[in-house]
């Protein structure tokens, strides 16, 4: 069974993230935390394989909450999610050095953590394409 942290300062959001890990077997969410600074007090408690964090949060948002586990030695996988596709969040997540950024959906959470336990990292490949394809639609791509 795979352990699960969640950073997400939406309380629905995490109870609603915490359903969808506890509806499957292989997950048991360990750590729930509704600030990226309360997590980052506790960063040397958190053992878990994966900690899903919330990009989008008003007073530490989910890429400096990433980069500061990191620094403080966090060894799990880091995997942002956002409600929303933002192909900014992408890149700074890449820069950052987590290993994965998606929609929040229950469907593309699961499949990006089975992706990251193959390989190092996964992007929501899906939702960058269709970004793509609507900015290329209305003349937004800028080369």
């Amino acid at each position: 069974m795979k352990s699960i942290t969640i950073i997400d300062d939406n309380n629905v959001d995490c109870l609603l993230l915490k359903s969808w890990f506890n509806q499957n077997n292989n997950f048991k969410v360990i750590h729930q935390y509704h600030s990226g600074i309360d997590a980052i007090k506790d960063s040397e408690l958190l053992q878990s394989e994966y900690c899903i964090i919330d990009v989008g949060m008003p007073l530490l948002n989910g890429i400096d909450t990433s980069i500061l586990l990191l620094q403080k030695g966090y060894k799990g996988k880091i995997l942002l999610v956002s409600h929303a596709y933002s192909h900014e969040y992408m890149i700074k997540a890449k820069k950052a050095g987590v290993h994965g950024y998606c929609m929040k959906d229950r469907d593309v959470i699961l499949n990006c953590i089975v992706r990251m336990e193959t390989e190092a990292f996964c992007f929501d490949e899906i939702a960058y394409k269709d970004w793509k394809k609507f900015t290329e639609k209305h003349n937004l791509l800028i080369s």
